[in-house]
């Protein structure tokens, strides 16, 4: 566990509007905003009006006390205060102005309304409720604790090769790369162990800045088989593909409704994103959903499930299925903001050259690869087998057999 040790820190929040604050002190983080609105004027509240200061992106400070500064009517004035961190209540206050400082006053005091710490928080709402007029607020102090810099270890199988520590608090740490062992490929670092897998796991990969939220341990992945070909195709030739916006990271997903169609971000193994692509010359083709048998076409400006002959631009990567309407070509785009700010694929009229569409290949699915966090263990997964809807899963003396969400293991034959 890392030790480090940790100085207070002060934010201070001002009301200067019945809608703003004024900000001095040590902000948390990059990503912090802080709102405020009050349903009467300023920071005054009558029976029933709310005053409400709003933290967000805190970074996971430790917070180690609130204090309000509140005034009161000359013989009256009473409340509820209550604060919230992360959408979890950790305390209310209750009461009238005599009950928390002995006596009313015009003069602004401080009132402590939390003070026993919390941790890891990254919101934190702070609201003032009139019951009786009249309460005024004029500041927010918050003392605070900064995260720590935390560390990473790096594992391949149970040996911990390196430990990485932030910098400073929200530093980050850079991971590296590591050299290709037998007939593994390291692929990436991953935030749960795991042994043999064939689906390709969530990854963090070489070179990226990770930022840990407490101390912990990444595993590094090996890949055992084909590596993906993450690049657009060059060659074209009839077979299956995804039509990729690589810009976006988006793919084409499914087939036509109401004119148009869904994109999801690129994944080579998801067979709703693969197409059969027949090239009928170096300048037309077809488009046919895999999954399901629908062809891809378009009825007037708008995408339909019917057979339609696209023209096609190629140009080194570049690889883009259009139509002509007219004197005018319609791209068939992944990636289209309709008026609802959905994103979407459809006809969109433009020039097709220089874009970041072409085609990728998907994911074998031969089942003769697999992933794992430990090499040392070699072959773990010898094959893997579809019959119908069931997965068999082979490795040693045993079958790992799936199907509809069960699995049973049974001996070899």
């Amino acid at each position: 566990m890392l030790t480090a040790i940790l100085l207070s820190l002060v934010m201070t929040f001002t009301v200067e509007t019945k809608s703003s604050v004024k900000a001095e002190g040590t902000i948390p983080s990059n990503d912090f905003d802080a709102t405020y609105a009050c349903t009467f004027q300023k920071g005054s509240v009558r029976e029933g009006d709310t005053a409400t200061l709003q933290l967000r992106g805190l970074g996971g400070i430790q917070i180690d006390s609130i204090v309000l500064y509140l005034k009161s009517n000359k013989s009256a004035g009473s409340g509820e205060i209550r604060v919230v961190t992360d959408g979890r209540e950790v305390a209310k206050l209750s009461g009238s102005y005599w009950d928390w400082y002995g006596a009313y006053s015009t003069a602004y005091r401080p009132l402590t309304v939390f003070r026993h710490g919390t941790h890891s928080v990254e919101e934190l709402t702070i609201e003032l409720v009139g019951t009786v007029n009249s309460l005024y607020i004029e500041q927010y102090e918050i003392v605070y604790q900064a995260p720590p810099a935390y560390s990473v270890q790096l594992k391949i199988g149970d040996e911990t090769i390196e430990v990485l520590t932030e910098a400073n608090s929200h530093a980050g740490v850079l991971l590296p790369s590591l050299p290709d062992r037998d007939s593994l490929s390291f692929v990436g670092w991953s935030e749960t162990e795991f042994g043999a897998i064939t689906a390709p796991p969530a990854l963090w990969l070489a070179d990226e800045r990770f930022y840990p939220t407490a101390d912990m341990c990444l595993w590094s992945v090996w890949h055992y088989g084909e590596k993906e070909d993450t690049n657009l195709v060059a060659e074209l030739e009839t077979g299956s593909y995804l039509y990729v916006n690589s810009h976006a990271n988006v793919a084409l997903t499914g087939v036509p409704y109401d004119g148009k169609m869904d994109i999801d971000l690129i994944d080579t193994s998801n067979p709703d994103q693969v197409y059969w692509i027949t090239f009928l010359s170096p300048d037309t083709a077809t488009i046919q959903h895999v999954q399901t048998g629908t062809f891809i076409g378009w009825q007037g400006k708008s995408l339909a499930a019917k057979e339609s002959p696209w023209l096609v631009y190629h140009e080194g990567a570049e690889t883009i299925f259009y139509m002509r309407s007219g004197a005018d070509t319609y791209v068939l785009w992944p990636n289209i903001l309709d008026t609802y700010g959905e994103l979407y694929a459809g006809l969109l009229k433009a020039t097709p050259a220089n874009s970041p569409l072409g085609l990728r290949k998907p994911r074998p699915t031969d089942g003769k690869e697999w992933f794992t966090c430990h090499p040392e263990v070699p072959m773990a997964v010898e094959e893997v087998l579809f019959n119908g809807n069931e997965r068999i899963v082979r490795f040693g003396i045993y079958e790992l057999h799936i199907k509809e969400g069960k699995k049973y293991l049974r001996i070899k034959n």
